[in-house]
């Protein structure tokens, strides 16, 4: 049973081991964040816009000038694609709420 024991405790440790290496992999992987972080942006942005509403050509300075209200920033994290780009974002469910506060 001590061998059985301290092999389950050193796989647990070794699976602990490369998740924490797969996760900082990910963090270092910039053109990832890049990607997804441009991604929740332009869901942010076209939230913006009622759907029969017309709204200027998206680029980098349309989205850098508007200003994301309280309601929006929500109301997009309600949004399913949402959810999951702030998941591949390693954006705990628990802490989406008051990332608008950080950012604010």
């Amino acid at each position: 049973n001590l061998i059985m024991a301290t092999f389950v405790s050193n796989a647990f440790d070794s699976a602990k081991k490369n998740d924490q290496i797969r996760l900082r992999n990910r963090l270092m992987d910039t053109e990832r964040q890049v990607m997804l972080t441009s991604q929740l942006v332009y869901k942010m942005w076209k939230s913006l816009f009622q759907e029969d509403s017309p709204r200027p050509a998206f680029s980098y300075s349309t989205a850098a000038d508007c200003s994301i209200s309280k309601e929006v920033f929500e109301r997009t994290l309600e949004d399913p694609e949402a959810k999951q780009l702030l998941a591949d974002l390693d954006i705990a469910e628990e802490d989406r709420m008051g990332l608008f506060d950080v950012l604010d």
